[in-house]
């Protein structure tokens, strides 16, 4: 568990190989290069070792070394969309059976910390 930030991210990183992780999740991209930072620090190869991929595809992801796997999300679509169904909550009310979930398209965009020869 993290906060959105670089630097606790990157003192995780010993936590979590001290758990014997070697794959993660990181809902932020920043966060992610805190870890992918830190393991580097720490001698570990990504994504020989470490496997990493982040969650919310900013430029971030490819500004790192090793480039970050990442899952590409419509950011500016993904805040639109939330504004208009909070807005339609607060004006209408939401009824019990009126579907809330709202699918946007996403992809994984494979780049160089998780292995595809597997």
């Amino acid at each position: 568990v993290g906060h959105d930030n670089y630097q606790e991210s990157y003192q995780l990183a010993q936590q979590i190989l001290d758990q014997g992780i070697t794959a993660l999740f990181v809902s932020d991209d920043l966060m992610a290069a805190g870890v992918l930072n830190a393991l580097t620090d720490l001698g570990k190869k990504v994504p020989d070792d470490f496997e990493i991929i982040a969650g919310n595809g900013t430029a971030t992801a490819q500004l790192t070394r090793p480039m970050l796997t990442t899952i590409s999300q419509p950011m500016y679509d993904l805040g639109a969309v939330s504004m208009r169904l909070l807005t339609k909550m607060m004006t209408e009310g939401a009824g019990e059976d009126e579907e809330l979930n709202v699918v946007m398209n996403h992809e994984l965009v494979e780049r160089q910390t998780t292995r595809t020869d597997q």
